[in-house]
């Protein structure tokens, strides 16, 4: 019930879909924390997420408390207007012990002060380390098991910052050492549970080279972070507009999927964009250019394509 459905962002207000419902509703944007599985959990960022959980508590203080039902009512219409349609269900847990007077709150509330804060967060199944930033506290996850995720913060005297840590705990040694320690499952994955992520070896800065070390590290990660999130934005607008544009039966991005497999497997005569410079160079000419659809011409057919080409002629491939 309190697992929802990303469907579209509007603003203060978010479109969900509700599974115990089968319906779709438009909540409170403020009382919906976005969720995060294992899988979501991507090396270095989180870029995406597709569900969000209903949170009807406030954070004091570093306590969570319940929002009370007349404020709850007053100031979320819409998510307590949810929680009533869930009602019987969620009286229902445990056997009907949940027809008290805080029925909306949730069955089990372990660590709910801990979410909001800056961490570090990993998947606990992976095949290679997977450690993603956290800085303003803004992701919940799902945990237990080896389908979920966890987090990982510092102590106020650890001396060193999350970038750092996170950058040790991506690096190849680690991971390797890691994987000496872990259990290993089948396809290849291994577990970066706690139990095995508390054994690794985290280098404290002790002089100034080290600590002008770390600082290096540590901008290395925000440049990473950032061109991490640029690629994702550019695939988003790339594939909202391919889908928007599409007259036939590919789009873009179809083809460029299909091109990097002949690429990979060598049928280099089948790609049509084995020679188009897809990825700019780091000037800014490339990205301040304006872009139209163009026309590939093929010996047996017309295939149009939309996408980088500065509003010239048409290109033309024989």
């Amino acid at each position: 019930m309190y697992i929802l459905q990303l469907k579209k962002n509007l603003g203060g207000l978010v479109k969900v879909y509700s599974r115990s419902q089968k319906r779709v509703y438009t909540l409170e944007k403020e009382v919906l924390k976005p969720l995060l599985k294992g899988q979501d959990i991507e090396r270095w960022s989180v870029l995406a997420h597709t569900e969000l959980v209903l949170f009807p508590y406030i954070i004091k203080n570093g306590k969570a408390f319940l929002i009370d039902e007349k404020t709850f009512q007053s100031r979320y219409p819409r998510a307590w207007r949810y929680l009533l349609d869930n009602r019987v269900a969620l009286e229902s847990r445990e056997g009907g012990k949940w027809r008290v007077q805080d029925w909306y709150a949730f069955g089990r509330r372990q660590n709910l002060e801990q979410f909001e804060q800056p961490k570090i967060i990993t998947q606990v199944l992976a095949s290679k380390s997977c450690f993603a930033l956290d800085d303003a506290g803004l992701f919940y996850f799902v945990g237990g098991g080896n389908a979920g995720g966890y987090g990982i913060t510092l102590r106020p005297d650890a001396g060193v910052s999350l970038s750092y840590v996170c950058a040790l705990l991506n690096s190849n040694l680690l991971d390797w050492h890691l994987k000496k320690l872990s259990t290993r499952f089948r396809g290849g994955f291994y577990s970066y549970a706690k139990r095995f992520i508390e054994k690794l070896p985290i280098k404290i800065p002790e002089n100034r080279e080290e600590i002008e070390r770390a600082r290096k590290v540590e901008a290395l990660v925000a440049k990473i972070q950032k061109l991490k999130r640029a690629r994702h934005e550019l695939l988003r607008v790339w594939r909202e507009w391919s889908a928007k544009l599409k007259t036939h039966e590919k789009t873009l991005l179809e083809f460029l999927r299909d091109d990097a497999q002949n690429t990979r497997i060598g049928k280099f005569e089948d790609s049509w964009t084995v020679e188009v410079p897809f990825y700019p160079d780091d000037g800014r000419e490339l990205l301040e250019k304006r872009y139209a659809g163009f026309e590939v011409t093929g010996e047996a057919e017309t295939l149009k394509i939309y996408g980088q080409r500065e509003r010239q002629k048409p290109f033309e491939q024989a």
